[in-house]
């Protein structure tokens, strides 16, 4: 039997603009209650993504442009439903892979 609250647990929205570089996203998390900002901030940064502070404006498909990392401003609560969490994040979708792939090549010569 499907459980509906668990099916809504995650929503991406994948934002597709018309510009060459760059690629941008929105996601909502169910993280339950004992989910943070500051516990959030520190996860991302650990998994590799660069937070935007919550005086700078939001990361862009634009504003990314040229950048060889992911950039993600501070999650903010939803405040129809405890516990949830919004995302948005982007990235340069030519620059980063390259990136990539050159540490890829560095860590596999040695």
């Amino acid at each position: 039997m499907d459980d509906v609250n668990e099916d809504a647990k995650v929503s991406l929205n994948l934002v597709h603009a018309p510009v060459f570089y760059g690629l941008a996203l929105s996601a909502c998390a169910d993280l339950g209650e004992g989910a943070d900002m500051t516990k959030l901030s520190s996860a991302l940064q650990e998994a590799g993504w660069t937070v935007a502070g919550s005086t700078e404006a939001a990361p862009s498909n634009v504003s990314v442009a040229g950048e060889s990392l992911l950039f993600m401003s501070e999650p903010r609560a939803d405040l129809s439903r405890a516990g949830s969490w919004w995302f948005w994040g982007a990235g340069d979708n030519l620059r980063l892979p390259a990136a990539n792939g050159i540490k890829l090549a560095e860590w596999l010569e040695g």
